[in-house]
Formats: C-alpha cells, structure tokens, sequence
C-alpha cells in the first residue's frame, strides 16, 4: 500500500484529505485503475465512478436478502435493469443511495440506506476479477497526488487477478477513541472489518461533511482468492440497511449492486428492460 504524501492531522489522527481519490492497484512498474471516490463540494456526499473498465454493458439492481435464510446465492435478475454505460454510485448525507450517470440512465435503481451523519462501519464493497482489462496507469499524472486530487495505490507482489476493496465509515471522534490514544504518523487506520478480522486501510476524512464533527472512509484492499479466475467482472454493493436491520436475521434486508459485464446485454434488457435513457 502506497500511502501519498499529501495529509493532514485531526485529533491527532493522520489523515488525506482530497476531493478525488484515483484507487490503483500495482505489482512492479506495472499499474491499473480501477475505479474513483469522491466527496461532492456542495454537501459531503460520498460518490464511486467506474470509468477504467472495459465492459460498458452491466446490471443494476437492488438484490434482497430474505428473512430467515443465510444464503448468499442472489439473482440480479428480480429487480434489475440493463445498462449500456459505466455509472456512478451515490450516497448522499441523507442516507439516499442510487445509481446515476448524467444524460445517460434513469435513476431509478435506489434505495433509502443509512444517513452519512449516522454510518458506522461497512458502506461498500468492490469485487474485480481480470486486472488486466481495467486502464492502465501509464501516464505521469496518474502518479501524481495534489490536494485536490490523490492516487491511491495498492501495492502487491505480483500482480493480482482478482481482489477486494471494502470502506468502512466511521466519526474521527470515533475512530479516535477505537485507537486507544495512540497517535498515527501516517494516514491509515487498523479497523474491525465484515468478517471479523483487523484490517489496515487509509484513512480518508471528507473535507466537506463537518457539522462539529468529522467524517472518514477506511478503504482496505486484499486478494481474493475465491474469485481467482479466468473470468474477467466488477462487481458493487453499497446502500445498506441500518446495523438493526442487517443483523437482525428475522428481517428481509436490501443492497443495492452492480455487475459488469452483462453477458448478452441487449437480449437480457428486452428481457428485465433497460435502465438507459430511449434515443429519439
């Protein structure tokens, strides 16, 4: 994990603090983008882009995990929608969770998730597999932070063919206590992560959401050898329910993802119908 040099402190935590994080992964002079963060100037809101795959054609969808049942084997299908276009997921100070891309799709895959004020722990997860169809970061910009814009990236022996990038969302204040008073010379934080494990990721604080208190996002990454395969897809989930809901095995829980590519995307959209703005 190579770490910027741009950073700050906040209550003795050091932290980045840029508008836009370029996420890329990197085994020797080799390198690739995989996708961006954001926080929106206006009011904070928490946004990912996935502009550096190859695959345009993908689902939207918001899959449902039923009441009583631990299965992880969900269909995209029920409640989705075909697109022919890389899109951005949002997740506002609200807690209003969607998928988006300006003049191009209908934003109608969204959900009600858990206010930016109020989130602790777990807020997305990206799955990749096939590094090598994602853009190249062969360019010297794409190794150059400034304070507006920081490259992030995740360095690794040889190159990876599938892995995992989670963000955890926590309070400094929070984060801060969690650390039991140690102070931090570099921008990362070790966290409790969905499977029960310590994980170290960096730590990002919003520079835009401060109502007395501050904000950051942990983003870890790691293999997966799981999904170590020939096959080449990105997957998202984000906008989840609160820890009440989650957790609590008696009620049906909601997710929002996305998954590219969609194999034979114009058959499976007459199929479960399109998502992407009708041409005149």
């Amino acid at each position: 994990m190579h770490t910027p040099t741009t950073k700050k402190k906040i209550l003795g935590l050091a932290y980045l603090a840029a508008e836009r994080y370029i996420v890329t992964v990197q085994a020797g002079n080799e390198a690739f983008k995989i996708f961006q963060i954001l926080f929106n100037k206006k009011d904070g809101s928490l946004h990912l882009s996935f502009p550096y795959f190859i695959h345009k054609e993908g689902i939207l969808s918001e899959l449902s995990y039923p009441a009583n049942t631990s299965s992880t084997d969900l269909s995209f299908l029920p409640a989705g929608k075909v697109t022919t276009h890389r899109v951005k997921y949002s997740h506002h100070v609200s807690g209003e969770a969607l998928f988006s891309q300006d003049g191009k799709i209908y934003s109608k895959i969204r959900k009600k998730s858990v206010s930016l004020r109020s989130q602790t722990g777990h807020i997305f997860t990206v799955l990749i597999s096939g590094i090598q169809n994602f853009e190249q970061a062969s360019q010297p910009k794409d190794q150059i932070s400034s304070n507006s814009r920081s490259v992030l990236t995740f360095e690794f022996k040889e190159m990876p063919n599938a892995v995992k990038f989670v963000g955890m969302w926590y309070s400094t204040r929070l984060l801060r206590k969690n650390s039991g008073g140690i102070r931090n010379d570099k921008p990362k934080a070790t966290l409790l992560s969905p499977d029960g494990n310590l994980r170290e990721g960096l730590l990002l604080v919003n520079p835009y959401l401060d109502d007395g208190e501050r904000f950051a996002l942990v983003l870890y990454c790691e293999l997966d050898p799981s999904k170590d395969t020939k096959e080449t897809f990105l997957t998202f989930m984000g906008g989840f329910d609160s820890p009440e809901i989650v957790h609590d095995h008696s009620k049906e829980t909601k997710v929002l993802s996305l998954m590219y590519p969609a194999v034979d995307a114009e058959n499976l959209a007459k199929r479960i119908g399109s998502i992407d703005y009708i041409k005149e």
